[in-house]
């Protein structure tokens, strides 16, 4: 690593729609910029279900290599970014985020090597991670989230299944039931909580006139199977009750849970950016104002981690994140002031409320650390009355959120059994904290030389690290 920061005035962080709009437009307005993005990811990636829920079967579509410039080709928006000679920095993660002088700090990592940026300004373009949903067989091989199964067909065009159980009807479980099917796959079903369609009616149409059968008014109660899925059962949902006695068992060999997405927050909360709460938006998100802005001058928020859930409103709040970016790199004065509100739901989606109704003690809620819920309940009560509502506290004792995935898919369950136990809003249990690096880095990586602001280490001591400010929403 470098022992001099390199010096940058604005980095992009994520290359979908909203970060590659917010790169072409911070060009146009004549910023130096740099875009950075994880994707296409290697097989590693793959393995640690980071970022999004690959599920433990992913290492077979390993004979369908990603191809990069494929990758670029599928987006016009990247095309465009390389004809404007923009720098890219594709298969490149983002580890950290830290206060320097006259900018940001920025670890920086490309699979190889790590170096450390200094930016003036930052767009974060970060996108949602899979909301994950804990039920008896939900770590068996062939069970994915949605964002996860949408990427690995987008970069192979391929899906490692045959016959496929899809949980949502939103946009993305559509999306993944039609491309599967594109690929070859046998979609069986769509299975919803609620009674209607909440995604594309078209393409929902479409679907069902191909033979996906519609689930409607039903939940997942069991995945059965050894190593992989072989049958799942669902059942008939009463208001909040699960109907037992109305179940039925499918023969499939994959489940897609494609319920929802939650907001990439992890660099906006190390920069200390203000953090609010709306279940509408898929939980925790960036705080923002009508630009972008956020809490913390020089950063700005465009796309899904400020809660913007269609590609066209993704576009264009990139591209007001990067003209009110250019605008305060010319010396326009910060401004921002916090949203409030109220969110009383105890879990984070109806979905969560049905399965911890009908949960064991033996179910798993930390696939990584393979921590089951009577674990965590059992961490609850060691703790006593005045931290059992700390997910931090429940950690420590149970481990769960300590796994490689870093609590991507146990923090909304377990902050829900948490809810629950107290009586108290989902909102108001704390948020579970993010520490650097917050993607897996070789630990010589971080055997660094002194930067240009003193030592790398430093802003690793725990103590600089706590719940940004937060406001329910």
């Amino acid at each position: 690593m470098n022992s001099g920061l390199q010096e940058i005035e604005l980095v992009v962080v994520g290359a979908g729609p909203a970060g590659a709009t917010a790169t072409l437009a911070a060009h146009d307005f004549g910023l130096e910029v740099v875009l950075v993005d994880e994707q296409p990811f290697d097989a590693g990636a793959y393995r640690r279900n980071v970022p999004y829920w690959f599920g433990p079967r992913a290492a077979a579509r390993s004979k369908h290599q990603v191809d990069l410039y494929g990758w670029i080709e599928r987006h016009a928006r990247l095309r465009a970014v390389l004809a404007n000679d923009i720098n890219m920095r594709p298969r490149t993660a983002i580890w950290g985020l830290f206060p320097s002088i006259s900018g940001w700090s920025v670890g920086v990592f490309d699979g190889s090597t790590t170096q450390l940026w200094r930016a003036r300004a930052i767009v974060l373009a970060t996108g949602a991670t899979d909301l994950h949903l804990a039920f008896p067989g939900w770590t068996l091989g062939g069970v994915c989230g949605g964002l996860g199964a949408r990427s690995i067909l987008e970069t192979t065009g391929y899906l490692e299944a045959r016959r496929l159980l899809v949980l949502g009807t939103n946009d993305i479980a559509l999306q993944v039931a039609a491309a599967a099917q594109a690929a070859g796959v046998e979609v069986v079903g769509l299975v919803d909580v609620e009674d209607s369609i909440t995604g594309d009616p078209d393409r929902a149409a479409a679907l069902q006139a191909s033979g996906v059968r519609h689930f409607s008014g039903h939940t997942i109660v069991t995945a059965h199977g050894g190593a992989d899925v072989d049958e799942v059962s669902v059942a008939a949902v009463d208001g909040e009750r699960v109907r037992l006695d109305a179940s039925e068992r499918i023969s499939v060999d994959s489940v897609c849970v494609a319920i929802g997405r939650q907001p990439s927050l992890e660099l906006a909360y190390l920069a200390g950016c203000a953090l609010e709460y709306a279940a509408e938006d898929g939980g925790w998100k960036v705080a923002h104002g009508p630009a972008g802005e956020t809490s913390q001058p020089g950063i700005y928020v465009a796309g899904d981690a400020g809660g913007t859930l269609s590609e066209s409103a993704a576009a264009a709040s990139g591209e007001r994140a990067a003209s009110a970016a250019a605008d305060w790199l010319r010396g326009t004065q910060h401004a921002w002031r916090p949203r409030v509100g109220r969110s009383t739901n105890v879990f984070a989606s109806r979905w969560h409320q049905l399965a911890e109704s009908i949960a064991s003690d033996d179910v798993l809620v930390c696939r990584c650390e393979e921590i089951s819920r009577g674990e965590v309940l059992q961490a609850v009560r060691a703790l006593g009355a005045q931290r059992a509502a700390d997910p931090n506290e429940v950690k420590r004792i149970s481990r769960a959120g300590m796994g490689v995935c870093q609590g991507r898919g146990c923090r909304p369950i377990v902050a829900g059994l948490l809810a629950r136990q107290h009586a108290t809003a989902f909102a108001d249990i704390p948020l579970s904290s993010y520490r650097p690096p917050v993607r897996a880095l070789p630990l010589a990586a971080l055997a660094t030389e002194e930067g240009a602001d003193g030592p790398l280490l430093e802003p690793f001591g725990a103590a600089n690290f706590t719940l940004p400010n937060a406001s329910a929403t």
